[in-house]
Formats: C-alpha cells, sequence, structure tokens
C-alpha cells in the first residue's frame, strides 16, 4: 500500500501534459518517449514504436499504477490517448490536492505531540529520553506495521469504529471510482473495468467485496445490483450510481460520486484532526504535568529536612 504524496502526483500530472501536448503536436513516438517529458524516468527495456506509446512509456519506467495503465493501453486503442493523459493528469492534480488538504487537517495534532515530546525531553531527562526514543523507534513502526496488516486483512473488522467507519469507507471507495471512471471513459468493458479498479482499494475487506461484485455482473446483472448484492459500496454512492446508470450516465455519476467521496473525506479528516489534537493536547499537558510534578517532589523531597 503506498501512500500518495502530493508532490509525486503533480510531477507525473506535469509529465503526462508534456506527452498529451507532444501528441497533440504530431512528434512520432521515439521523440516523446526520448524527450523532456519523459526525463527521470529510467529505462528498463526498449520498447519500439510499433508497440505503442503506452508499452514504451511503461519500458521507460513511467511511474503509473496499474489501473493507469489498463486506461491509457484502451485509450491508445481507441484513439484518445491525449485525451486520457490529460484526464489522468488532471485525476493526479485532483489527487495531490485532496492529499495536502488531508496532511494540512493533521499538521496540528502531530506538531502538538512532537512539542510535547520535547518539552517531556527537557523536563524529564534521561528516563524521558529513553521513553521517547523507544516510541518513536519501536512503538510508531510497529504500530504503522500493524495497521498496514489490518488494513490489507479481508476480515478487517474496523468498519464499525465510530469515526473511523466513514473515513475507511471513503479512502476504499475513492480510488475504485476513480479507476473505473478513468477505464469505463477509455472503452473498457464495465466488467473487466471493476474487477480492475477493485485491485486498486488499499482496504483488504472493501477490495474483498468489490471483487465479489463480478459474479452478480457475470450473470448479467447492473452494476448498481451487483455492487448492492456484494455490499461493495455504501448507500449514498449506490444511490447516486444507480439513477445514473439507468439513464445511461454511468460515467458522470462515476464523476460525481468521486467529487462527492473526495469532499465528504476532507471533512471527516478535518474533524477528526480537531478531536485527535484536543486529545493529544490534553494528554500532553497531564504528561508534562505529571514529570513536572514528579521532578519538583523529588527536589524538594531532597532539599526537606
Amino acid at each position: 500500500m503506498r501512500l500518495p504524496w502530493p508532490r509525486r502526483d503533480e510531477n507525473v500530472a506535469e509529465r503526462l501534459e508534456d506527452v498529451a501536448s507532444a501528441l497533440q503536436a504530431g512528434l512520432p513516438v521515439e521523440a516523446i518517449v526520448d524527450g523532456p517529458a519523459t526525463e527521470g524516468w529510467r529505462r528498463d527495456l526498449v520498447a519500439g514504436a510499433e508497440e505503442g506509446l503506452t508499452a514504451a512509456l511503461r519500458a521507460r519506467g513511467a511511474p503509473l499504477e496499474g489501473a493507469e495503465w489498463a486506461m491509457l493501453r484502451a485509450a491508445e486503442k481507441a484513439g484518445r490517448l491525449p485525451e486520457a493523459l490529460l484526464a489522468r493528469a488532471r485525476g493526479r492534480r485532483q489527487r495531490a490536492q485532496v492529499t495536502r488538504t488531508l496532511l494540512a487537517a493533521v499538521r496540528y495534532p502531530i506538531g502538538v505531540l512532537v512539542f510535547g515530546l520535547l518539552l517531556v525531553l527537557v523536563i524529564g531527562g534521561g528516563t524521558a529520553l529513553v521513553t521517547a526514543a523507544t516510541l518513536i523507534l519501536v512503538a510508531v513502526p510497529l504500530g504503522w506495521w500493524a495497521l498496514r496488516r489490518a488494513l490489507q486483512s479481508p476480515s478487517f473488522t474496523g468498519w464499525g469504529i465510530p469515526g473511523l467507519r466513514g473515513v475507511l469507507r471513503d479512502a476504499a471507495e475513492i480510488p475504485y471510482l476513480e479507476s473505473l471512471q478513468g477505464l469505463y471513459a477509455a472503452g473498457v468493458p464495465l466488467r473487466d473495468a471493476h474487477e480492475e479498479a477493485a485491485r486498486t482499494v488499499p482496504i483488504g475487506a472493501a477490495r474483498y467485496r468489490l471483487l465479489a461484485a463480478a459474479a452478480p455482473l457475470d450473470q448479467g446483472a447492473t452494476l448498481t445490483e451487483a455492487l448492492t448484492t456484494a455490499r461493495g459500496l455504501g448507500d449514498e454512492t449506490l444511490r447516486l450510481l444507480r439513477a445514473a446508470e439507468l439513464a445511461g450516465d454511468l460515467e458522470g455519476a462515476l464523476g460525481r460520486s468521486l467529487q462527492r467521496r473526495r469532499d465528504t473525506l476532507e471533512r471527516r479528516v478535518g474533524r477528526a484532526a480537531r478531536v485527535i489534537g484536543v486529545v493529544v493536547y490534553a494528554a500532553v499537558a497531564l504528561w508534562v504535568a505529571w514529570f513536572a510534578l514528579d521532578f519538583y517532589s523529588g527536589l524538594y523531597g531532597r532539599f526537606a529536612p
């Protein structure tokens, strides 16, 4: 599970826009692949022009994700590669903006925690240094590893935790909706697009449910019917998709649902960050007060008659 990073997404978006501009200007594949737009994308293989620009870029080592390659391959076959490149660039920029907003939301509680640790180090001396070092070097990496393992497990049961359920649901739906919209717009059949998009979901339990929707699709169910049967998406997203699918506007509904989930995730993370900030602030204040009390108690005991 690779976390999105704003600057990386923006760099990829810029290069995709450059490649699209070169295509629209009529440059040959060889010039595009070896041009400034792909500078820094390593060459692992030699891809000939006859394999297509998508294959050449992949051989060059362009830092795209699995579903994005499927989108570009399908768009190139349909003669819509410049439009698909620009669409992926827009998607990367939108993801960078959402990630930047989320990082800004959690900046305060992290800053309070770091400031509290520094205060404890100043007040507590050697004992506090050992405690803080243990927390940073052992507890944090171990906690992150355990969280990743839990999220990737199909049996993850964290959906029922108040305050976490909505965040996890949005975090699972966003990559699915983004990938499905791009694949479907590029001309990939809905059944194949659904399965490819489901594999991009980083949360194991949600990915398992979405993949389970492939069986109803094979039996002739509509997308929303299959997702409802498999409980693959939330009720709000299913409502948005159901009416649009019947009206033949599935691609537009996917885009609207994606934006709704992004907006909702930003609000939920913002609220959670404020609550966490208050909790962390209170915990740090209590921690500092305890160390101060312990320090002055020892000092008083040492000099008391």
